[in-house]
């Protein structure tokens, strides 16, 4: 059995909705913080503007974030 310790993540969550302008600044700001294992948990609220898109390029982008 593994140590619970060991499994423990950093969660990350960015709420957004119609915050395409911002999401890629909001990522990238935070990706070089990261000094251990994380996960990005990128909430959309149905947006209308391509957000739904870019999450999706972020995601092929940074692998962390899939």
């Amino acid at each position: 059995m593994a140590n619970a310790n060991s499994e423990k993540k950093l969660t990350i969550l960015i709420p957004t909705y119609n915050g395409k302008e911002h999401l890629i600044q909001a990522v990238e700001s935070i990706l070089p913080q990261l000094t251990e294992p994380a996960q990005f948990l990128i909430c959309d609220d149905g947006s209308k503007d391509g957000t739904q898109d870019l999450i999706r390029e972020l995601g092929a982008r940074h692998p962390v974030l899939q």
